[in-house]
C-alpha cells in the first residue's frame, strides 16, 4: 500500500471513520515492522517515559540518538538519562547559539535492514499530542543505493538538505559520523517532498536560500503553476504565535506567494502567479479551546500572548492579523477534529479545493523560527531549529514515474509494489471525505491526490462574537471537563504518563 501523501495522528476516542488510514496514523506502527538498525529520535519536549510506553520497540533498537530542546526542563532530561542508562543510547541537547533559540523539529530516521524511513510531523511526545490533539505527519522509506542511483545535484537535493541540516545539530562526533555514513548509504530520488529547514544563525550569501521562508521561496520560484491559482489565496495555520511585524508578514507572505505560471503550454511561462488577493489565518478562538476535549488545558499548547495576538503596527490601532482571523474547526464532516486542538502547522496555496502546495511543519509564525531578512535583503536571521516538507504536485509526479515507486522498508523482499503509475499531472485536492489518501482520474487526464486538512477551505472567518485565543489571560467559564481555567492548568500536566490500552 502506498502511504498517502499526508496523513493526520489519531486522535483518541474519534468514531471509527475518523481514525483511519490517512486520519488514524500512530507513530509506534512506524517505528516497528522489522530490527531497527538506528533511530534518531528529533523533538523539542519529550516524556521518555510516557513514549516508551506507547511505542515499546524504540527499547528493541540495536542504537538510538536522542535529540532534544528540553533546556529547561531537568526532569524530563533525568527521564531521558534514566532510560538510557545501560543501553546504545545518546542524548543530546540541541545547543542554539542565540538567546531565546530552541530545538523545535519534530522527527525520525528510522534504519531497516532494506532502506531508511524519514519521518516528519508536529507533535511532541508527551501524552497529550499524541492522543488529544490534531497533528501532522509526512513519512517516506528510501533504499539503500545501487549503481543506478543518480548523482546529480537536482537528484541528491533532498540527501543533501538532510545532510546538512544533521550536521548542523552538532552531534557528539561518533554519532555525527555515523549519521552522515547512513545517509550517504540511501537514495533519496525519489523523494515526494523537498526538506525544509531551519538552523540558528546568520546566513548570507548561498546559505541564505538554504533555510526557513527564503528556501520556500526559492523552491515555489522554480516552479510553474496551473493559471488557476494566480493570485489564488494564501492560507497559515500555526499553533504559537512570536512577535511580529507588518512589515515580516510581507516578507513571509512574498515567499508563499512565489512561483510562476504556465500558459496554455505547461512547459512554457506565463508570469508570475503573484500575490494572494485573499490570506487567511487559522487560529482557535477561546470557545474553540474551552470546548475542546482537554479543555481549558489544551490552551497551554496553543502559546499566544496578549501582547502577540493583539500587537499592531507603530501608530495603527488595528492588530496585524485581526483582518486574517478564522476558526479552526476542525474539518467536521471530514477530519472530524473539532474538539481536538491544533498542534499541526501547515501553509498552503488553493484555488477552491485545488491546493497549489502545502507545507507540513514544525514552523510556527516567527521570525525566529522562519527567520526574517535583515542589512537590505543580504542576511537571514534565524533562531531556532525547525523541520519541514514542501509537499508539490510536481514531486509526485516524479515519484509515480520512479523506479522506487512504493518502496517500503518494512515488506518483504520480494514484495513489489503495482508498477508506477506514468500520469500527465497530478492535481493535489482536500480531501472531501474520510476516504482521504486516494486519488482518482480526472477527465482532464491528470490524477486527482486527495489531501487531508483539519480545516475548511476556505477557512472560516471569526463571527463577531469570536475572540482569539491567548495566554495568560483569565477567562471566564467552565471548560469542557467543568473546570476554570485556573484547575485546569493545575490539574494537569504534560508529563509522567503512561499510555493506557487501546
Amino acid at each position: 500500500m502506498i502511504p498517502p501523501v499526508a496523513s493526520l495522528l489519531r486522535v483518541r476516542g474519534l468514531p471509527e471513520q475518523f481514525s483511519r488510514g490517512a486520519l488514524g496514523t500512530q507513530l509506534k506502527d512506524l517505528l516497528s515492522g522489522g530490527p531497527m538498525r538506528w533511530l534518531l529520535i528529533s523533538n523539542f519536549m519529550i516524556d521518555m517515559r510516557w513514549f516508551v510506553s506507547a511505542a515499546p520497540s524504540v527499547l528493541d533498537a540495536d542504537r538510538v540518538t536522542v535529540v532534544h530542546g528540553e533546556k529547561s526542563n531537568p526532569t524530563s532530561v533525568s527521564w531521558m538519562q534514566q532510560i538510557a542508562a545501560g543501553r546504545p543510547w545518546v542524548i543530546h541537547q540541541a545547543r542554539c547559539p542565540l538567546q531565546y533559540g530552541v530545538h523545535h523539529s519534530k522527527a525520525f530516521l528510522v534504519q531497516f535492514d532494506r532502506g531508511l524511513r524519514v519521518v516528519v510531523h508536529t507533535a511532541n511526545l508527551i501524552h497529550q499530542d499524541c492522543n488529544c490533539k490534531t497533528q501532522g505527519l509526512w513519512y517516506q522509506d528510501f533504499p539503500r543505493k545501487d549503481e543506478r542511483s543518480p548523482q546529480d545535484n537536482a537528484s541528491r537535493l533532498f540527501e543533501t538538505t538532510l545532510s546538512d541540516y544533521i550536521a548542523a545539530l552538532r552531534l557528539p562526533a561518533r554519532e555525527a559520523q555515523h549519521a552522515q555514513q547512513v545517509i550517504a548509504q540511501h537514495d533519496f530520488s525519489s523523494a515526494r517532498a523537498h526538506l525544509i529547514p531551519s538552523v540558528p544563525g546568520y546566513h548570507q550569501g548561498a546559505a541564505k536560500q538554504k533555510y526557513g521562508h527564503m528556501l520556500v521561496r526559492s523552491l515555489l520560484a522554480r516552479q510553474r503553476f496551473d493559471p488557476v491559482f494566480r493570485r489564488s489565496p494564501i492560507v497559515a495555520q500555526f499553533s504559537s504565535l512570536g512577535s511580529i511585524t507588518g512589515a515580516w508578514l510581507s516578507e513571509f507572505r512574498e515567499s508563499l506567494a512565489a512561483g510562476d505560471c504556465w500558459d496554455s503550454n505547461p512547459s512554457g511561462s506565463a508570469g508570475r502567479l503573484g500575490p494572494a488577493a485573499d490570506f487567511r489565518v487559522v487560529w482557535p478562538t477561546v470557545e474553540e479551546v474551552k470546548n475542546s476535549v482537554e479543555g481549558w488545558f489544551a490552551g497551554c499548547s496553543i502559546p499566544g500572548t496578549h501582547a502577540n495576538v493583539l500587537k499592531t503596527d507603530k501608530g495603527l490601532s488595528t492588530p496585524i492579523l485581526q483582518p486574517f482571523w478564522c476558526r479552526f474547526d476542525g474539518a467536521p464532516a471530514t477530519a472530524g477534529r473539532q474538539h481536538a486542538m491544533p498542534h499541526i502547522k501547515s501553509y498552503l496555496r488553493h484555488s477552491g479545493q485545488r491546493l497549489a502546495y502545502i507545507v507540513l511543519t514544525s514552523h510556527n509564525l516567527s521570525k525566529a523560527a522562519w527567520g526574517v531578512l535583515q542589512k537590505n535583503n543580504t542576511q537571514l536571521h534565524i533562531m531556532h531549529y525547525e523541520l519541514g516538507v514542501l509537499l508539490l504536485p510536481s514531486l509526485e509526479e516524479s515519484y509515480r514515474r520512479h523506479r522506487h515507486f512504493g518502496f517500503s522498508c518494512t515488506a518483504p523482499a520480494s514484495h513489489k509494489p503495482a508498477a508506477a503509475a506514468q500520469p500527465s499531472r497530478v492535481e493535489f485536492w482536500a480531501a472531501d471525505g474520510a476516504a482521504a489518501g486516494s486519488s482518482e482520474a480526472l477527465s482532464t487526464g491528470a490524477e486527482k491526490l486527495e489531501i487531508l486538512l483539519p480545516y475548511q477551505l476556505p477557512p472560516v472567518r471569526y463571527g463577531p462574537q469570536d475572540q482569539p485565543w491567548m495566554t495568560g489571560v483569565e477567562f471566564p467559564g467552565l471548560d469542557s471537563q467543568g473546570l476554570t481555567i485556573h484547575q485546569s492548568f493545575d490539574r494537569n500536566s504534560h508529563y509522567g504518563h503512561v499510555e493506557p490500552d487501546d
